[in-house]
């Protein structure tokens, strides 16, 4: 999807920067659910008490996989919606 805004958009030096930044925020956004699975195991290797599959949040715990889920959600979204537009943009010029 990065590669779709590239291209539709990665034509002047101005646009390069505003796609490095979106393209960072990108590796950021998708590699937290990894982070949040690694910390999880190296907790449930550690501590007896955290056996289970539970991430505790702000707003209180959670299952594993709705965390990493609601962490995906937003980025997923917003890069479907930015692909959307890029095509469009493309085809319809």
């Amino acid at each position: 999807m990065l590669a779709a805004a590239w291209f539709a958009f990665g034509s002047s030096e101005e646009s390069d920067l505003n796609l490095g930044v979106v393209s960072l925020l990108g590796i950021v956004m998708f590699a937290l659910p990894i982070l949040i699975v690694r910390t999880a195991a190296a907790r449930r290797r550690t501590d007896q008490h955290a056996r289970t599959n539970i991430v505790g949040t702000a707003t209180g715990d959670l299952p594993l996989s709705a965390a990493c889920l609601q962490v995906l959600l937003l980025p997923l979204a917003l890069a479907l919606a930015a692909t959307a537009f890029g095509l469009t943009y493309c085809w319809v010029g």
